[in-house]
């Protein structure tokens, strides 16, 4: 160390004038580096012990006695003294900023010390891919309006569920994009016979799409399917993996349903009543909660009460169209159960009904409707995405950027908290646009959203741990006979001065 310190070239010219007793003038201090000129700064607070560079760190008491002396830190030692005090067990064990710093702080000084410890740690891969970024990315919203009625559907598969009394283990969900019409369709397995026939089946209702959107499931990434779709001339739109919120229809869908069948089961009221709220956006979130509330009695007879939670949510108003499912889709409302029992029969209207008139009656009805209904949409979308983006920052990657990917996995045999959801080691090959991205590692490719992206510090940190994995293990001990642990701790500590050890 005391070798290290005199050849330091930022070091040296203050050292020089420490051991000779004369502080440098101002006019010589004006021709030292910027971390020369710091440390000469710090004079007065500089000391000479064993021949090695001190700085005396005031107690924030003032109390002289407290005071404490931190070796002045030569720039090429500073690498390895960060990884020894933050990276090595027992020694800094990967805590945060403010420990790492103060464990320095109390032992060392050397110009800039706190902004290193700060750039160390954000670029250490273990705490980087545990803990990820302080605030979490979040992209703009961008929503995809559908102007016309069966333009588009969003679908998704909910499940696995318990098996009902009918032999179903899953449901297909699928949302009409304009109307917020819902279809659910019970399935017995998720392969893709079952959920290409259960699709065939809601387009031989509505008629075929011009496009429908899901997630890259096995199901839908299958060759029965996509030859389906071709049959019908029907488009698909993959989602990012990872990114549910791209389908948010199909989601939103699930959750309705999963509460809904919830509270029937739990409150034994008409099927569905407390549901109704929102398209297949907010749909699938309450679906999910509703399947596993009634899950706390009876299992097994959910596919039962689909149905009349579907007739209840397709007569439910929505707050962005302000009209129901059902009277987007078919020029009405729908009739309730609890209409029947508890309004008057309403008097038939010949006018309207009549078979020469209803059919203009009926188009001009739906045209009105649509009209309103786009122009509800519209502002409901803009007040979204106006309050969405009040938290939101769009990053802007470039190719060949290296990134943080959040990727959390479930690895058997392993506890799920103590495994680190972020992967090292990615590159941005290509922007597909504003808000999805194509990554590479190892020739391996993935296209992801941003949302799930954090720009990688360029710095790795060094690997100088070792001598101190060596002494909590054992095996410095007994490289040094009859030193024990207490020679151990003298060929580290002689790993980081540079001395040798006595």
């Amino acid at each position: 160390m005391i070798r290290a310190q005199n050849t330091d070239p930022d070091i040296r010219p203050v050292l020089v004038g420490v051991q000779a007793d004369r502080k440098p003038t101002p006019e010589e201090a004006a021709s030292f580096s910027p971390s020369a000129r710091a440390l000469w700064l710090q004079y007065e607070s500089l000391v000479l012990k064993d021949g090695l560079l001190y700085r005396r760190f005031e107690h924030q008491s003032g109390d002289p006695s407290r005071e404490r002396l931190q070796l002045v830190l030569p720039r090429g030692k500073v690498k390895e003294v960060l990884s020894l005090y933050h990276d090595a067990p027992g020694s800094g064990s990967h805590f945060g900023v403010q420990k790492t710093l103060a464990r320095v702080r109390d032992r060392f000084y050397w110009p800039g010390y706190s902004q290193d410890v700060q750039d160390h740690c954000a670029a250490c891969i273990p705490c980087g891919a545990k803990n990820g970024p302080r605030r979490k990315p979040r992209a703009p919203l961008r929503i995809w309006q559908e102007g016309s009625v069966n333009g588009r559907w969003s679908i998704d598969l909910c499940g696995p569920l318990r098996q009902s009394v009918d032999g179903h283990r899953y449901c297909l969900v699928a949302v009409e994009n304009f109307t917020g019409f819902p279809e659910c369709v019970p399935l017995r397995t998720s392969k893709a016979d079952e959920v290409a026939r259960a699709l065939v089946g809601i387009w031989c209702r509505y008629g075929a799409p011009r496009q429908i959107r899901t997630d890259q499931g096995r199901q839908f990434e299958s060759e029965l399917l996509a030859q389906v779709l071709e049959i019908f001339q029907v488009q698909r739109v993959r989602t990012c993996p990872g990114h549910p919120a791209a389908n948010g229809r199909a989601e939103r869908l699930i959750k309705t349903l999963k509460g809904a069948l919830s509270k029937v089961q739990r409150v034994r009221t008409c099927p569905g009543h407390p549901a109704a709220n929102g398209r297949a956006e907010r749909l699938i979130k309450t679906l999910k909660g509703a399947l596993s509330k009634v899950m706390q009695h009876s299992q097994t007879d959910w596919s039962r009460k689909i149905d009349p939670i579907m007739l209840v949510y397709r007569s439910a108003v929505h707050p962005g169209t302000k009209y129901s499912p059902a009277q987007l889709m078919f020029g009405r409302q729908l009739t309730l159960p609890a209409d029947l029992a508890t309004l008057p029969p309403a008097p038939y209207d010949f006018d309207r009904y009549d078979l020469r008139g209803y059919p203009d009656w009926l188009r001009n009805t739906l045209r009105e409707l649509h009209g309103l209904a786009r122009e509800n949409s519209a502002w409901y979308a803009r007040a979204m995405e106006s309050n969405y983006d009040r938290n939101s920052t769009l990053v802007s990657f470039q190719p060949g950027d290296a990134v943080w990917f959040f990727n959390p996995r479930r690895t058997v045999g392993l506890t799920p908290k103590l495994q680190s959801p972020w992967e090292h080691g990615w590159q941005v090959e290509e922007m597909l646009n504003s808000v999805v991205a194509r990554i590479v590692r190892n020739n391996k490719k993935k296209c992801v959203h941003v949302d799930r992206l954090v720009r990688a510090a360029e710095d790795a940190p060094c690997n100088f741990i070792a001598p101190c994995i060596q002494l909590l293990s054992g095996l410095v001990p007994g490289s040094i006979p009859g030193r024990g642990k207490a020679g151990g701790a003298l060929l580290a500590a002689a790993e980081i001065t540079g001395q040798p050890a006595a």
